[in-house]
């Protein structure tokens, strides 16, 4: 069994991924990561649900990709904000 893989992360680029637990949900099993672009010698970790769900780090295939920003909280926060004092139709008081 394989246990070191090639991953991206949107970040920082292209790294490795080293299987240091496996646990009894493949899911839930604990990998090291290291990448070139995060600075110094820090490693982080991640579970293999993580890469599946591909949002912040993924498996890589060789093909380049293409990272869609998430919508902010804030944004949705201050949208339905400006609704309920504003709103589409004319004010009451006209």
């Amino acid at each position: 069994m394989e246990t070191s893989f090639t991953v991206e992360h949107h970040q920082y680029g292209i790294g490795t991924a080293i299987l240091v637990k496996s646990r009894r949900l493949s899911k839930d099993d604990l990998f090291m990561c290291s990448f070139k672009g995060l600075k110094g010698a820090k490693r982080v970790f991640y579970c293999r649900k993580h890469f599946d769900e591909g949002e912040e780090v993924w498996w890589f295939d060789g093909k380049p990709r293409k990272i869609k920003p998430a919508p902010r909280k804030n944004d949705k926060l201050e949208e339905v904000l400006r609704n309920l004092f504003t709103g589409d139709d004319a004010p009451i008081n006209t």
